[in-house]
């Protein structure tokens, strides 16, 4: 609702230790004048009609630690402090490693600390997730079971399985979740995925006592050159048209659902 001016300065500094598997990234973000937001700073506010916080710094440390055949850790700090001498902390800790060579095991705790309010919380959770193989032609499954100590000392529990198919372009997720307090937050959820020349489908369906959602939708691009019109994929950094001379569904290795059009484009 108001025009407001200011600068802000980023920093970052990234590197990874060869001897000892570490890698690790720091960035701060100075916010050097009041009237500087974000985007996405603004857009929280607005949509909870709170002006009042405005982030003065915020910095973020992460490691993570390879254990070769003994599994991955990874550690994560936060700190943002606001204009108006309110700051939070977040830290986030993970440890995942494979038992039995493809079981998937994970255990983490978060915790989060607001001086203002003197809120303290954190979550455990755990999870472990069992491949399936190839139970249908040319795919894959996933069975994972999760549990969440909630910041309100409820308990849940969701179970989850995935998969993908039809030559890694069709991807799709069934889950259900439990709350041992809250029934409203009980949920289950449906999502799938296809990948075609032109471009990606998407559909999902939520459901839970409170609320239901559906919906889709379709996201690629359409390049313009001196031969003509092509669709694909969605672009998201540097991006390539491959000529084939007229060669038809001709696909891309590693690159599920690009295949070259009626012009081999």
């Amino acid at each position: 609702n108001n025009d407001e001016d200011g600068s802000a300065v980023r920093i970052r500094y990234n590197n990874f230790l060869s001897e000892t598997n570490t890698s690790f990234n720091i960035a701060s973000y100075q916010y050097a004048s009041e009237g500087y937001s974000t985007f996405a700073d603004a857009m929280e506010r607005s949509m909870h009609h709170s002006y009042d916080w405005k982030k003065k710094n915020d910095t973020r440390i992460g490691i993570r630690q390879t254990f070769f055949d003994y599994g991955l850790l990874d550690l994560s700090l936060n700190r943002t402090t606001y204009w108006d001498k309110k700051d939070e902390s977040y830290a986030a800790f993970n440890y995942s490693t494979l038992l039995l060579k493809n079981i998937s095991f994970t255990i983490g705790w978060n915790r989060y600390f607001d001086s203002y309010y003197s809120d303290q919380e954190n979550v455990f959770s755990a999870s472990i997730s069992v491949p399936f193989g190839r139970l249908i032609n040319s795919g894959s499954a996933n069975l994972r079971y999760q549990i969440i100590n909630e910041r309100d000392d409820s308990i849940s529990n969701s179970v989850s399985l995935n998969g993908m198919t039809y030559n890694n372009r069709l991807s799709w997720n069934v889950t259900q979740s439990v709350n041992s307090k809250k029934h409203n937050n009980n949920r289950t959820s449906l999502s799938s995925s296809l990948k075609n020349s032109f471009g990606t489908m998407n559909a999902m369906f939520n459901h839970s006592q409170m609320v239901t959602q559906y919906g889709g939708g379709v996201n690629g691009s359409v390049v313009l050159h001196d031969k003509g019109i092509t669709f694909g994929q969605r672009i998201t950094g540097a991006s390539a048209l491959i000529d084939t001379n007229g060669s038809e569904n001709i696909t891309v290795l590693n690159k599920p659902g690009v295949i070259t059009d009626s012009k081999g484009f």
